[in-house]
């Protein structure tokens, strides 16, 4: 009889050894299972912080010089819109010029944007290629004077017919839909004078 309860108390002390084995296991798994979907998440988060940094990151291509600057789109252009970049060789400065005519060419929508310019007088569009000696201006872009350095949207608005300059004595200068020819064409350009070059400190074709 001693001998089966020696047998049954070493049974008995194996059993609480193998349920703490299985405890132990048990508890190792857990902790696995645990490690295993915290770094999933994490893993997740990262790349969603990542993502998210990329779409935010600037384009290094508009900034020049904290200048004003303008990026250019890869897209085609949409029908009717036309835009020129304007620089300089004598300076720094640099702009750009966009057109946008209706359907009708009943008007046209202008932008005209600079950077780095100082005391700005006037800027025109003219019937020419440049390096060409320009002639009369088909359109008054700006008049006035812009005292001190321009930086950002010199001038814009809506022009129709009757702000074409017919004083040249050019017939191919009537209305927008010549003028939209000429300038589908590469024949025109954009001027921007200041003080110290009457004659255009910046320039460039319109296409």
């Amino acid at each position: 009889m001693i001998k089966n309860i020696i047998q049954a108390i070493k049974k008995k002390k194996n059993r609480k050894i193998y349920y703490c084995l299985d405890g132990k296991i048990l508890f190792i798994v857990i902790k696995l299972l645990i490690m295993k979907y915290l770094l999933f998440f994490l893993g997740g988060l990262l790349i969603y912080s990542c993502s998210k940094f990329e779409s935010a990151k600037i384009d290094e291509s508009t900034i020049s010089n904290d200048q004003v600057v303008f990026s250019s789109s890869s897209t085609k252009p949409q029908k009717g819109y036309f835009r020129g970049h304007l620089s300089g060789e004598e300076t720094n400065a640099t702009g750009q010029i966009n057109f946008r005519f209706d359907a009708d060419n009943n008007s046209v929508y202008y932008k005209l944007i600079v950077a780095n310019i100082d005391n700005v007088t006037a800027a025109h569009l003219h019937h020419s290629h440049m390096g060409e000696v320009p002639g009369h201006p088909v359109l008054t872009l700006f008049s006035g004077l812009a005292e001190g350095t321009t930086n950002g949207t010199l001038a814009e608005g809506i022009l129709t017919d009757d702000d074409i300059n017919c004083s040249c004595g050019n017939p191919d200068h009537q209305n927008l839909a010549q003028l939209r020819k000429h300038i589908e064409a590469g024949e025109t350009t954009v001027l921007v004078h200041t003080e110290n070059f009457p004659e255009g400190e910046i320039g460039g074709e319109i296409n």
